[in-house]
């Protein structure tokens, strides 16, 4: 008698981006989505979340599913306006559509081809319930200036001590201390459903949503690691290519960061302060005068080290980001 063979059932993966005004870098993503590697047995739903208030991509969405054949495309119109609220969004797509994975890749990245099969293949195989991978950036498309390309070399640099840090934590079997952010992150939906976690939507455009989710996933007794076979590359426009931007950045990152660890401001977080502040402005006078021996390849952290001392005084303060109000790139 023949035995009957049944067969596993498929893993079922959402792979979210949520976009505002970007139209030119999210065809660069999707198009690496239509050279993306799909394992045997897994089910992929690519979910587009536009944050604005009337729909604009139809054609280009259009588009993009007659190319992912086999695969379903999700579009939808996330009125109000706020990366944590359209983040939401793909969450409660990948719930309605009953997904066992939820991904997140921002518009401004393209994936590796081999991206998913790595998280998978890393979330899976060490039974966890968020993992994150590197990000790197694009080669610069067009002719740089002095500037832009010491800004640009700076941030590589940067990009790339994240990278090695992260390895080498992994190496360790620490990579459960490496915060996880949604330029590259998979979660397991049912971990996220059990614990109730949601982007933090007060942020609105402050940025820092993404670092909140993964210290209450921690909370919950989240299990999180590092895949670094797992590569997103970033595109760097113009724009952020100053030393304005970058100084602005900072700031915009310290304040958000301060925000979330101190929520209430009291007389005495000064004090604690002080000290942060007065060696994030002598790092930066440091890094600036190594710059001189290292190409300017420290110039950008020195910038970045004087935004972030500013930073962390205005939110003393009071003040808030508005970070992300503005849009980079199109």
């Amino acid at each position: 008698m023949d035995r009957l063979v049944v067969e596993p059932a498929p893993t079922k993966v959402c792979v979210g981006v949520v976009t505002r005004s970007r139209p030119v870098m999210l065809q660069a993503l999707l198009r690496s989505f239509e050279q993306m590697q799909i394992g045997p047995n897994t089910e992929v739903v690519f979910a587009v979340v536009e944050n604005g208030e009337e729909p604009s991509l139809s054609e280009m969405i259009c588009e993009f599913q007659d190319n992912v054949l086999g695969s379903k495309v999700v579009y939808e119109v996330e009125p109000q306006l706020g990366i944590p609220t359209a983040r939401n969004h793909v969450l409660e797509i990948a719930i309605r559509e009953k997904m066992d994975f939820v991904g997140f890749v921002d518009d401004d990245e393209t994936v590796d081809p081999e991206w998913l099969v790595q998280m998978l293949a890393c979330i899976e195989g060490r039974g966890l319930d968020l993992v994150g991978g590197p990000v790197r950036l694009h080669p610069l498309d067009y002719p740089p200036t002095p500037m832009q390309r010491l800004i640009y070399r700076g941030l590589v640099a940067r990009c790339s001590r994240i990278e090695r840090r992260a390895a080498l934590l992994r190496q360790e079997a620490q990579d459960h201390r490496v915060t996880i952010i949604t330029s590259s992150w998979l979660g397991r939906c049912e971990f996220i459903l059990s614990a109730g976690l949601r982007f933090d939507a007060s942020l609105g455009f402050s940025g820092g949503s993404d670092t909140a989710i993964y210290r209450a996933a921690l909370a919950e007794g989240a299990k999180t690691g590092w895949c670094p076979q797992a590569l997103v590359y970033e595109t760097m426009p113009p724009t952020r290519l100053t030393p304005g931007y970058q100084f602005g950045r900072a700031k915009d990152q310290a304040v958000a960061a301060y925000r979330r660890k101190f929520p209430r401001i009291t007389w005495k977080l000064p004090a604690r302060n002080l000290v942060f502040v007065s060696s994030k402005i002598l790092s930066g006078f440091l890094l600036a005068a190594f710059s001189i021996f290292n190409r300017g390849a420290s110039l950008t952290s020195s910038i970045r080290a004087f935004g972030f001392a500013y930073g962390t005084i205005c939110a003393m303060l009071g003040h808030r980001s508005e970070h992300y109000r503005r849009v980079h790139g199109s």
